[in-house]
């Protein structure tokens, strides 16, 4: 498996607010920001979440807002992808293989949530 693919990762589920980095930002005139884990090529779903000093789920305004994707792998230990050719190669292979299982899955391959 491939760790620098990382499309389960959701950041409202992740997201913990900042009161101190939030504060700064609203300073500069932010009041809203798109969110995410820089983490990966394939980085998962960002959310959209206001600058407030509530808890995190009063701050939420959408979950699953969109998908982000990356050229460095992150922090995965593996050697491959090392360019930015391979890491291009290994995000159409993703999405060949997802493809693939989504149509033509034999039986006997089971079923991978």
């Amino acid at each position: 498996m491939e760790r620098a693919i990382r499309p389960e990762t959701d950041a409202s589920k992740i997201f913990a607010a900042n009161d101190s980095k939030a504060k700064e930002l609203r300073n500069t005139g932010f009041g809203t920001v798109l969110t995410h884990k820089q983490d990966g090529i394939a980085r998962g779903t960002g959310a959209v979440v206001v600058l407030g000093d509530d808890k995190e789920n009063l701050d939420m305004v959408k979950d699953k807002a969109a998908a982000f994707y990356s050229f460095n792998k992150g922090s995965s230990t593996q050697d491959y992808p090392g360019s930015l050719m391979g890491s291009i190669a290994l995000l159409r292979q993703t999405y060949l293989d997802a493809k693939w299982y989504a149509t033509q899955r034999p039986a006997t391959e089971g079923i991978n949530l």
